[in-house]
C-alpha cells in the first residue's frame, strides 16, 4: 500500500531536495531569529534570560549564548505576559520556525531511512 507512495522517484527527486533545502534555509532563518530574539530579550526583558556563567560572559561565547539562552526563554510562560504585542508575535514566530526546522530535519532523516536501497 505504501509502495506507490514511497517510490524511489518521489523520495529521491522530490522529498529529499525539499527536506535538504528546507533544513538549510530553516537553519539560517532560525539562527537569525534567535539572534534578534536574544537582542530583544537582553535589551527589554533581561530577567527572562538565564544567568550567564563566568566562562561564557566573554565575547568568545557570544554567538553560542543565543542558542542556549533563547529557546528556554521562549518556552517559558513569561513570554505570554509580555505587554508588547510585536515582541510576543516575534517570539511565537521564532518558536514556529524552530518547530518547522526540526520537522524538516526529521523529514530528511526519514527520507534517507525509507529510501529504497538498490
Amino acid at each position: 500500500m505504501l509502495a506507490p507512495l514511497l517510490s524511489d522517484h518521489i523520495l529521491s527527486d522530490i522529498v529529499l531536495p525539499i527536506a535538504i533545502s528546507g533544513s538549510l534555509g530553516g537553519l539560517f532563518v532560525y539562527v537569525a531569529f534567535c539572534s534578534w530574539a536574544h537582542g530583544i530579550l537582553s535589551e527589554n526583558y533581561p530577567a527572562l534570560l538565564g544567568v550567564s556563567s563566568g566562562a561564557m560572559s566573554s565575547n568568545l561565547g557570544q554567538g553560542i549564548r543565543e542558542f542556549y539562552e533563547v529557546p528556554p526563554a521562549l518556552r517559558s510562560r513569561e513570554i505570554w505576559r509580555i505587554a508588547n504585542p510585536l515582541h510576543k508575535w516575534f517570539f511565537v514566530a521564532t518558536r514556529v520556525v524552530g518547530w518547522l526546522w526540526t520537522l524538516s530535519l526529521v523529514l530528511m532523516v526519514l527520507d534517507l531511512v525509507l529510501m529504497p536501497k538498490h
